[in-house]
């Protein structure tokens, strides 16, 4: 099986190394030539172009940033992929992109997996990752032999592409409307003076769940140089999660409560920080 990975942003470097150091025999390929020479160093095959990254592939992997990134991408790819081949989508895109993906594919006898995952570089490097799949059963179960390098758990959704998008959508809703929810209860201590490793000790009580115990401590300790998941990334599942609830005719107070905070941290400069910086956001305007 002959795979091939477009993308090597921090997400895309590690699929490449979990891929490598499992033996998979991968071609790969990124605008930019800089990230490619430690993969090329390992045994990875380098592609000058799409074109020559797609042409023989078997899987074809995207791992970019947003809907224009991937679909310009695809437009590319669709021109010289195999008849048959997959297109796994590892990127969160809108409900509207996946579908035009989902379509493209179709019309073209190849086929569109949708592969989001769960989790940072780090989690994925450990074998931790959770991968949501969607899109034909027979190729999941193909593409599932693949995402198991670097997940922990493997979750298929249904047929529709469009739906593995909206698990990673709300997973990510549910976490950073929990972010929130600690860093009011953390300012909330600060300003009371209340013990904050009791808080704390609390927060893991109700929240057992282990990304969110990494948020209760992380946030706690104002461990905000370490980057997860900067403030403009988690923005974009912020206006997907909106965009899902308004094309249900549903409004969620909660999801508009943390838009807002979103808009505050961009229009202050702070699109670089890691999202758990909403605490600090929150004790500087409580200083006021």
């Amino acid at each position: 099986m002959n795979i091939s990975l477009i993308g090597l942003g921090k997400m895309g470097q590690a699929i490449a190394d979990c891929l490598l150091d499992s033996n998979c025999k991968i071609t790969i390929y990124n605008r930019t030539i800089d990230k490619i020479l430690p993969f090329k160093i390992k045994g990875a095959k380098v592609a000058s172009s799409i074109l020559e990254a797609v042409n023989n592939a078997d899987i074809i992997i995207s791992c970019l940033f947003d809907d224009k990134s991937v679909l310009d991408v695809a437009e590319q790819m669709i021109k010289c992929m195999k008849t048959n081949a997959v297109h796994v989508g590892i990127t969160t895109v809108s409900e509207i992109c996946a579908d035009k993906l989902e379509k493209m594919h179709n019309d073209n006898n190849t086929m569109y997996i949708s592969a989001t995952v769960s989790g940072t570089p780090a989690v994925l490097r450990q074998k931790k990752a959770t991968t949501f799949l969607a899109g034909d059963k027979s190729k999941c179960d193909i593409v599932k032999t693949i995402v198991k390098f670097y997940s922990g758990k493997v979750i298929y959704v249904s047929r529709k592409p469009s739906h593995s998008n909206m698990a990673k959508i709300i997973v990510n809703y549910l976490l950073v409307s929990s972010m929130s929810i600690f860093a009011d209860t953390y300012t909330l201590c600060e300003k009371k003076g209340f013990d904050m490793e009791t808080m704390q000790e609390i927060l893991h009580l109700m929240f057992p769940n282990h990304v969110m115990g990494i948020y209760i401590d992380k946030m706690k300790n104002k461990d905000f140089k370490n980057i997860n998941f900067p403030m403009k990334t988690a923005m974009k599942d912020v206006v997907y999660a909106k965009e899902l609830f308004e094309s249900s005719n549903m409004y969620s107070s909660i999801n508009q409560h943390v838009y807002t905070e979103m808009i505050e941290a961009l229009n202050t400069g702070l699109e670089n920080k890691d999202w758990s910086y909403l605490y600090q956001m929150k004790i500087n305007k409580s200083m006021k």
